[in-house]
């Protein structure tokens, strides 16, 4: 029996944003009564505090028809337009106050953040690096660039700007949960949990600090602590999809499958293009059973993501649960070539083709997923499958041999080993590598299981009367009825 890889993946992650757009309510501006442009801008400031967007935009626009290259008025509209949601007219006021007066690091920073929001991380990039040249520990710079340098991927760089942020203001406790997001990328969820903590002592309400405490926890095996800091995020937060989504994904992972349904029923309610959220539902779904369930889940977030490779490999598990062989096959190929290191989807392929009888491209499946993950000892004991199947029974043998060096009283491994000494030829030590397989297996299943190779390894050895007695034990030793059914006809066909 070959091993799937039926490990459910799951993501999570926290997401931030330099600029908190906020949703208005339409309204009619007042008449302002005021003259000049001085007076127009304490006017437009004034509205601002009272979150009359609109009134302080027209109180800007006309201090602008006065005073067309007044940098503060524009900068100041430019953050307006920001509130209103509207990034490109906010990106050409502070790009014209820039011009008017480029020595001004906060019109810089704004430009910086408006080409953030419309997806231009490089221009923005060179923004925050103009302000550093000038002044490097800028901490409103060193936020903007080492968050750039995390959303496009550079680690190393974001590392050193959020570092130097710190270190130029060690209380900034946005400053900290940047470094713990940086921490997260870099693979390292002890440091990034740290820096979350930090700012939770300080602040225990903080939205994304909550949140990245639950991504550290979910990165480090801890799904019930994820679990509550993701409750946490959404007691002081009020609904979100994606925390929604999360929670759920801990909670499946914490063996809770059922009390996650809902979190992922809520998660697509408040957010019906949330990728994720139709992905972590069709996991838990997948976990409970319902298959069918599932595969519509998968396929809305394909629909909405199909760029993301471990979507296609559950879907694929599903299909192959399902015993749909094309449709997982053609799924796990999907996740691979958008993710060519996708160990568990080369594996899955790997038995799709074993079972097809294309032995060699399932031997290099099986190889490449075991040169990824070399300590999984499933891809290891697929590999020698592979090889028994390809007549090189000598080669899975000392490929069996050391893996069991390294994990002597390890069961399944031991039971491979033995796979492979019997098809070498090597009958005793094979028997041998099973009874050494059932003194450190405790499954009665799994017992009955090496017993059955046992009686068939005995039998092709023309032991009959072993053969029967390894059956009657398997027989004995399991509580399956229809495997006991099957032993039983072996047992009667060896006694005729």
């Amino acid at each position: 029996m070959h091993r799937i890889s039926r490990s459910r993946l799951y993501t999570g992650s926290v997401l931030s944003s330099l600029i908190c757009l906020l949703s208005l309510a339409l309204t009619i501006p007042p008449v302002i009564f005021a003259e000049t442009a001085e007076e127009l801008f304490v006017a437009a400031t004034a509205a601002e505090a009272k979150e009359d967007f609109d009134a302080a935009l027209a109180a800007l626009n006309k201090a602008a028809e006065l005073e067309s290259e007044n940098a503060n008025i524009l900068n100041n509209r430019g953050i307006l337009y920001v509130k209103k949601n509207e990034p490109e007219k906010a990106l050409a006021d502070f790009e014209a106050a820039n011009r008017l007066d480029p020595n001004i690091p906060a019109y810089t920073n704004n430009l910086c953040a408006a080409l953030w929001r419309l997806n231009r991380p490089d221009d923005a990039i060179a923004c925050a690096d103009k302000i550093l040249a000038k002044d490097r520990g800028n901490i409103t710079a060193l936020y903007n660039r080492a968050s750039l340098y995390l959303l496009k991927g550079d680690v190393i760089a974001a590392l050193t700007d959020a570092q130097q942020l710190l270190n130029a203001d060690e209380s900034n406790l946005k400053g900290h949960i940047l470094l713990g997001k940086v921490y997260l990328a870099d693979r390292r969820p002890e440091k990034a949990l740290s820096e979350f903590q930090t700012v939770l002592k300080i602040d225990a309400d903080n939205v994304d600090a909550n949140a990245g405490a639950g991504e550290a926890y979910f990165r480090r095996g801890k799904y019930r602590n994820a679990a509550k800091s993701y409750e946490d995020a959404l007691k002081k937060g009020g609904p979100d999809a994606l925390l929604y989504a999360n929670r759920c994904s801990a909670l499946v992972k914490a063996g809770e499958p059922k009390d996650a349904l809902p979190d992922c029923d809520e998660a697509v309610k408040l957010d019906s293009n949330l990728a994720e959220a139709y992905y972590t539902k069709g996991t838990v779904l997948a976990d409970l059973g319902r298959h069918e369930e599932a595969l519509e889940n998968f396929t809305r977030a394909i629909s909405l993501n199909s760029r993301n490779a471990d979507y296609y490999y559950n879907r694929g598990l599903s299909y192959m649960t399902l015993q749909r062989a094309g449709d997982a096959a053609v799924d796990y190929n999907t996740a691979i070539a958008l993710k060519p290191d996708h160990a568990a989807a080369l594996n899955n392929r790997g038995v799709l083709r074993l079972s097809d009888g294309d032995v060699a491209s399932a031997e290099r499946d099986f190889t490449q997923a075991m040169r990824l993950h070399p300590k999984d000892k499933a891809f290891r004991i697929n590999v020698a499958a592979a090889l028994v199947k390809a007549n090189k029974a000598d080669d899975a043998v000392r490929l069996m041999e050391s893996a069991v060096r390294g994990a002597s009283r390890d069961g399944e491994l031991l039971c491979a080993l033995g796979d492979a000494q019997i098809a070498a030829k090597h009958q005793d030590k094979g028997l041998s590598a099973y009874r050494r397989a059932l003194e450190r297996t405790g499954d009665s299943e799994e017992k009955a299981r090496i017993y059955s190779k046992m009686g068939y390894a005995q039998e092709q050895a023309g032991s009959a009367g072993k053969a029967v007695q390894s059956y009657q034990r398997a027989m004995d030793v399991s509580k399956d009825d229809a495997t006991k059914e099957s032993l039983k006809a072996k047992i009667e066909q060896l006694k005729q």
